[in-house]
């Protein structure tokens, strides 16, 4: 058994020993996101989880010698969110329940900057990756118990949103490594997703 495990090690070592200077890589993922909004005239008394998507396309460069590896690109990068709300009437202080439950999709056209980095000798193929996305644009649609209420695509406000993933590569050849990571993407007080991406990268140099 621990011969196995060594032949492991080494083997892992030595494929992730070879250089990537530069990479190109396209992914896609799912995840979970969800957002927590108050309005003055609605009360939210149940917020639940949608399913969502991560596609995108990426350059990767190596910074020195130490698995340092910075990458951009363009994201597609999908938010949501569920909620049942509870609607208030100010004029007879009386609450009014419905058993409405609207859906929010968002999307968010973002372009990352992610620092990555690869424990090759360690732990060989396991990454750590972080950095800031900026979002230009959106497309977003409102459903109420399934049905589209409205869809538009619209320019918001400079929306910024922070990166991070944990994640596994393996190198299948000499220009090919197969990857996998368990990601979050967080926009500070409105929403997140959380969720799993695949990924094949091709090396460039």
């Amino acid at each position: 058994m621990k011969q196995i495990f060594l032949f492991f090690i080494i083997f892992n070592s030595v494929s992730y020993g070879q250089s990537e200077q530069y990479s190109l890589a396209g992914h896609f993922g799912y995840a979970l996101s969800n957002l927590s909004q108050y309005y003055s005239y609605v009360q939210v008394n149940k917020t639940e989880c949608k399913s969502t998507y991560n596609i995108g396309i990426e350059l990767r460069r190596q910074i020195g010698q130490k698995g340092i590896y910075l990458q951009s690109g363009i994201r597609l990068t999908g938010y949501g969110w569920k909620n049942s709300p509870v609607y208030y009437n100010w004029s007879s202080t009386e609450i009014i329940e419905t058993t409405n439950v609207n859906t929010t999709n968002l999307s968010f056209v973002s372009i990352p900057l992610i620092a990555t980095f690869k424990f090759s000798k360690i732990i060989p193929g396991l990454t750590i990756s972080s950095g800031p996305q900026i979002s230009l644009f959106s497309f977003r649609k409102w459903k109420q118990n399934g049905d589209v209420l409205s869809s538009q695509w619209s320019l918001p406000d400079l929306a910024f949103s922070v990166f991070l993933s944990l994640g596994y590569e393996y190198k299948i050849s000499n220009t090919w490594i197969l990857g996998t990571e368990v990601y979050s993407n967080l926009i500070p007080k409105e929403v997140y997703n959380f969720g799993i991406a695949f990924s094949g990268r091709y090396i460039l140099k």
